[in-house]
């Protein structure tokens, strides 16, 4: 069955390229070739990794390659693989499947996570220069596995959803999750986890209208990748708490970075401030969920700056119609607002309500100290600085009544108030910015 199954995603892989079209822009669950019988002999599995091949193949020849339609979209550099070496990464995805006895499976929340783990374990064997090309890779993986679930809502059973989440969500958190856990076995080193997380997440983010996916499902979605890239992070071997924060802050780097390459009808820039909140809120959430040798609760505060520094700090990648520097206080107001909101999801030993103050004045303080890490935007200079600042507190105090604890209540207001204030003023001299100086510190905490 294995034989059989390798020669059909071969000679559909062949068809595809001979025809140089995509079953998945068609709309199409499955490709299908006949037999001397006349009986259909594909499967799922066989056609997602055919499109997959076919887009190795197209990345291997082309440097033209964007995640999304918008023109300012993440491109996808040309990768360097030849065609032997793109056969044995599909060959490793098919035996993976094969291996998992989900060849005949029509459900792809469950045959994705395997196609990942067999092409992204292949990667460290098959000769890639650098790391830099296994990323290149990596990222044409994740791409053509999310534009590979357009069309098919009818392979993502329900049964297979997660507890919380949509299938859709389930399937965009498995196939985030599983490359971010598989990045070692790609032959990537802990110095590479970084910079990979956050590529991949900004590829899965931007592909997400690829994928065929609503405007209504878009926060949902990036609550969930957000959210697995950061839980599976403890999956990595030989990854250590102290390479934990700056990769914590590259994954909402890359989630804030990718919101303007999606490209869905009925989302505009006047969303973008809700799906930032999305992206501080999913990370805040997984932080509980790292099981690592000396993770502990006292480094959640460290890890909770990161969250809000890695997504303010992007705010100027974001390349969208009728987004500009006007729009950063906004902005700014639902970083903090979705990180002190998702607090009360962290469940972690050592962890409880007595931490929040000091969690949520981490949440100030990173978003404070990351606005003059903001670049890209030709209008923003330091004249916004103060209308920002006053949105960084407003957004966590604004937050504090949907965080859900026990022993939260209204008598710790008064103490999360002044702990939102102390983080934001307290890491003002943290904003290297031209034009900002201390002869700003008094108008900035007015």
């Amino acid at each position: 069955m294995k034989s059989l199954f390798s020669w059909l995603v071969l000679i559909l892989s062949i068809a595809l390229l001979v025809s140089g079209c995509s079953s998945s822009d068609d709309g199409e669950s499955s490709a299908s070739t006949t037999s001397d019988t006349g009986t259909s002999t594909t499967s799922l599995a066989s056609t997602v990794i055919m499109e997959l091949s076919a887009s190795l193949s197209s990345s291997s020849n082309s440097r033209q390659a964007r995640v999304s339609s918008r023109s300012t979209s993440k491109t996808l550099d040309q990768i360097s693989l030849t065609s032997a070496q793109i056969t044995l990464v599909v060959d490793a995805a098919t035996a993976a499947v094969a291996a998992a006895s989900l060849d005949s499976s029509e459900d792809l929340i469950q045959i994705m996570p395997k196609i990942i783990e067999g092409t992204q374990g292949k990667l460290a064997t098959v000769g890639l220069s650098n790391s830099s090309e296994t990323i290149k890779v990596i990222n044409v993986i994740g791409n053509s596995l999310v534009k590979s679930i357009s069309g098919r809502s009818d392979k993502l059973p329900s049964a297979s959803a997660e507890s919380g989440s949509t299938v859709t969500e389930t399937v965009l958190s498995k196939i985030t999750s599983t490359s971010v856990a598989n990045l070692d076995e790609a032959g990537l080193s802990s110095a590479d986890i970084g910079t990979a997380s956050s590529e991949l997440v900004e590829t899965v983010v931007g592909s997400l209208g690829s994928g065929g996916i609503s405007a209504t499902e878009i926060g949902g979605a990036l609550e969930k990748i957000t959210a697995g890239a950061v839980d599976s992070l403890d999956q990595i071997t030989g990854f250590s708490v102290s390479s934990l924060g700056d990769t914590i802050d590259n994954i909402t780097s890359g989630a804030t970075s990718a919101l303007g390459d999606i490209t869905v009808t009925g989302y505009t820039s006047d969303n973008l401030s809700t799906m930032v909140a999305k992206v501080t809120s999913g990370a805040t959430s997984a932080l509980g969920k790292i099981v690592m040798d000396g993770y502990t609760s006292a480094d959640l505060t460290g890890m909770m700056e990161k969250v809000t520094a890695g997504a303010t700090g992007a705010l100027g990648n974001i390349s969208m119609a009728d987004y500009d520097a006007t729009d950063l206080s906004g902005m700014m107001e639902k970083v903090t607002a979705g990180a002190t909101g998702a607090l009360g999801n962290i469940s972690m030993t050592g962890y409880s309500s007595d931490n929040l103050s000091s969690m949520v004045e981490k949440v100030t303080a990173g978003a404070t100290g990351a606005m003059g890490n903001i670049t890209g935007m030709s209008t923003y200079n330091a004249s916004y600085l103060t209308g920002m600042m006053e949105k960084v507190t407003s957004g966590a105090t604004g937050a504090l009544g949907n965080i859900s604890m026990t022993d939260y209540d209204a008598s710790d207001l008064s103490g999360m108030m002044e702990n939102i204030t102390a983080g934001a003023t307290g890491a003002l001299g943290n904003i290297s910015m031209t034009g900002y100086s201390s002869d700003n510190l008094s108008s900035m905490v007015e």
